[in-house]
């Protein structure tokens, strides 16, 4: 494996592919066997901790790929210090979460996670942290985190930070199985569940909304296609309407989704009783493969990372994206404005060994080999939002560039 500089492309843009992380036991065993400098392992860790831009620069100053690969695998972020009393608080750079670690939690495997949003009274975390979920998932065996956040306003740039940036903290601290992470929320926090349900649905085997109203502002069902929802609610409910919840469970159902719909008697609750329902039914759902990408996206500035795939723009896109035998073919459509597009590579996607051809919108933007980069392992490692090794699939070493947004 070596080090390179990204490759100008004919239009001025410049692609770089780099080694894949899913790597054999015999790749593994000799990256781990490369001496790393001694500047180089604190500041790869720090940056694979927490990628911010001082902590690249670090990296690029001190490291090669190949060491920043041999300290990833030889010290996981997950091996946590120090002990964490049970529901403790887990303070982060910007608010806290909850955390309620199942019976024999140890770091030698891996365990599924549930992220929990509250509804909108101040400190409403802490009572369906442990009041409602009445720490159900101790002994099914799942992390239930719950960020804290004033009044519940999960549908704001805050509180889209503060739900991802517990769920970066949390895949960090613990070891979490990527194919389980189930997201869920409660009346305010339903409808947070609907809203990043949709429009972030590759990251979720499940969404659990109790409660919660959908609205014409929640990503398309249509994005629901490959995750299970359980839907909650009651049926005198007075806050949100029961005939939304049963409008979208007909939706569901009509277009032949995974999901659970239960009405129950009574007023807006929690109905902590089917704990042990919904336990079970997330624990025989994991996140599906997508042979094709096909997503409508509420584009950020920053873009995101759609399992491979890297959209960055304005409004509401639709892509949709296939890879087989090393043909990599992207379409991009709908209202909004695509601003920055690249496709990241593992082993999975493409093999390193053979030539790449990549289509965007039916035309060839690159046909050729691929080469790896420090440069973009680190760009990949940082997108929004970050994950580690835990959720190995989605880390990178490879990528090509088709729409440039510097």
């Amino acid at each position: 494996i070596t080090n390179a500089s990204p490759i100008p492309l004919t239009n001025g843009q410049s692609y770089a592919i780099f080694p894949p992380m899913m790597l054999p036991s015999l790749a593994i065993a000799l990256l781990l066997s490369l001496p790393a400098g001694d500047a180089c392992v604190p500041a790869a860790s720090r940056y694979l901790s927490r990628p911010v831009p001082a902590n690249r620069a670090a990296v690029l100053e001190h490291c090669t790929l190949d060491e920043v690969l041999a300290v990833l695998h030889a010290a996981p972020p997950w091996t946590r210090t120090g002990a964490l009393p049970d529901g403790d608080v887990v303070q982060m750079d910007e608010g806290c979460y909850l955390v309620d670690l199942p019976e024999g939690y140890t770091p030698d495997r891996s365990w599924p996670l549930i992220l929990s949003m509250q509804g909108n009274p101040p400190g409403h975390s802490l009572r369906v942290h442990r009041q409602y979920w009445r720490h159900d998932p101790r002994p099914a065996g799942f992390i239930l985190v719950s960020p804290d956040l004033e009044w519940g306003k999960w549908r704001t740039g805050k509180g889209r930070r503060r739900l991802l940036d517990a769920l970066r903290d949390a895949v960090r601290r613990f070891h979490v199985d990527p194919a389980q992470i189930h997201l869920a929320g409660y009346s305010s926090g339903g409808m947070g569940a609907w809203y990043f349900g949709t429009w972030l649905a590759d990251l979720w085997a499940t969404v659990n909304v109790r409660c919660g109203l959908r609205t014409s502002k929640m990503g398309p069902m249509e994005n629901l296609a490959r995750v299970g929802v359980y839907l909650i609610h009651a049926a005198a409910d007075h806050r949100c309407a029961p005939s939304n919840a049963k409008a979208a469970a007909q939706d569901l159902a009509a277009r032949g989704y995974d999901h659970e719909f239960k009405l129950f008697p009574g007023d807006h609750d929690f109905q902590w009783d089917d704990n042990g329902n919904v336990l079970e039914w997330m624990r025989r759902r994991r996140l599906r493969d997508y042979p094709v990408l096909a997503y409508t996206l509420a584009m950020q500035p920053e873009g995101r990372l759609v399992r491979w795939l890297y959209v960055a723009g304005e409004g509401h896109v639709t892509v949709r994206a296939a890879a087989k035998d090393n043909r990599i073919e992207v379409t991009t459509g709908g209202k909004g404005r695509v601003t920055g597009l690249a496709v990241y590579l593992n082993e999975e996607i493409a093999d390193p060994g053979k030539p790449l051809l990549v289509l965007h919108n039916g035309t060839e933007r690159y046909h050729g080999p691929v080469m790896p980069s420090l440069e973009a392992f680190l760009d990949a490692w940082a997108l929004f939002p970050a994950y580690t090794p835990t959720l190995g699939r989605r880390v990178f070493t490879a990528r090509v560039v088709l729409v440039d947004h510097r």
